[in-house]
């Protein structure tokens, strides 16, 4: 009976030095339960600190289970089992607190890797940039992929300005390039025939046409669409250029009648074309920025929302953006330069497409360069 009872006493022990790790790991530890330092002991007093500890991850809850092996075994005493105990406390908190008692070291916002020169200034100074919800970000470089690059997928194309640049030496031979005379006599043609219906006698000419553009452009570059247009010529809050461009009457006028198609022939060709009231100069627009400008590999296609709400069969309504209504676009730009090499209107649902929306706008706007890999690779369209 002796016997007996000293071996279910032995397995009772050995049961509790299991047990008792075990129940560090899934339980806090309770605030009074601070154990005596215990003279010549190898432990740091990191993880004799009484503090509550934090519900463990199952990354540290698996080394705690590795250690266990190592600080449980029927030879050990009830002195070593304590010890053993704040060893699988302080293992599960390897990934939290230091040795030398750190430990708000891991209450931080999680890191995170990002690229791209969005934060250069940042990394500059030496500062990580933060998001609002705290996230820390830092900058890695971009790894390249092992291996050689196959043929077809070799970028060996000039970038930057073509051969169409080539005359510009003036400003004006700078608008050229984009809005050339074939669009300045078609806006023209089509804003005096508006325009007539109501004043037969009304006519603009090529340098007002130009002015107006100009101004339209230089408003843009200054950040004031959403300023009042007549403040515009305010000798306080405008600005100079427009009043010694332009009379602020003659700009409202050509603004009431500009148009960019013949309304007497609108009716046939909206048949096959929804957007048929800017299809010629948009479309043109695009030729004449692909003709000017070679991009490099990378490219990039979002969408933007030019806001309007003229009633129309396409304008959207998304409420994620500054301005909820207007009419979605989908633009392809260079990443480096963001220059603008493609854009095209989204006209609703098209019944004739028969791939994803975003492989269809993708493919849609790559074409004028699909062509172009079509002819160097002999018929044969490659994608990287």
């Amino acid at each position: 009976m002796k016997r007996s009872r000293c071996k279910s006493a032995v397995n009772a022990a050995k049961t509790d030095s299991v047990a008792k790790p075990l129940a560090e790991v899934t339980k806090r530890p309770r605030q009074d339960a601070q154990k005596p330092e215990v003279p010549g002991q190898h432990l740091s007093s990191v993880g004799r600190v009484n503090r509550p500890q934090r519900r463990m991850t199952a990354a540290q809850a698996l080394v705690a289970l590795q250690n266990l092996p190592e600080t449980v075994s029927g030879s050990e005493s009830d002195g070593s089992d304590a010890d053993n105990e704040d060893d699988v406390i302080i293992a599960a908190n390897d990934n939290s607190d230091s040795d030398s008692g750190n430990e708000n070291e891991s209450d931080g916002p999680p890191e995170h890797a990002y690229s791209g020169d969005e934060h250069k200034d940042n990394c500059k100074n030496g500062t990580s940039p933060k998001s609002k919800d705290g996230t820390v970000w830092k900058q890695i470089t971009k790894i390249e992929p092992p291996g050689r690059i196959q043929q077809q997928n070799v970028f060996n194309s000039k970038v930057g300005l073509t051969n169409y640049c080539r005359a510009v030496s003036t400003p004006l031979d700078a608008l050229r390039l984009l809005v050339d005379d074939g669009m300045l006599r078609h806006i023209k043609t089509c804003t005096q025939t508006f325009a007539q219906l109501s004043q037969p006698n009304w006519k603009i000419t090529d340098s007002k046409m130009d002015a107006f553009i100009g101004l339209l452009y230089l408003r843009g570059a200054k950040d004031s669409n959403n300023f009042p247009l007549k403040m515009l010529w305010s000798e306080e809050y405008g600005c100079n250029a427009f009043g010694k461009t332009m009379a602020r009457n003659r700009f409202c006028e050509i603004k009431k009648y500009i148009r960019f198609d013949l309304r007497s022939t609108r009716s046939e060709r909206i048949k096959e074309d929804k957007f048929c009231m800017m299809s010629f100069v948009l479309n043109r627009f695009a030729e004449n920025s692909q003709k000017s400008f070679a991009p490099a590999e990378s490219l990039t296609v979002d969408e933007q929302l030019f806001p309007t709400k003229s009633r129309c069969r396409f304008t959207q309504y998304m409420p994620n953006k500054p301005d909820k209504f207007g009419i979605k676009f989908w633009i392809l730009a260079d990443l480096e330069t963001k220059y603008c090499l493609n854009i095209i209107p989204y006209l609703g649902k098209d019944e004739t497409r028969v791939d994803s929306l975003g492989t269809h706008v993708v493919m849609q706007l790559m074409e004028p360069y699909n062509r172009t890999w079509l002819q160097r690779n002999n018929g044969q369209l490659f994608h990287q």
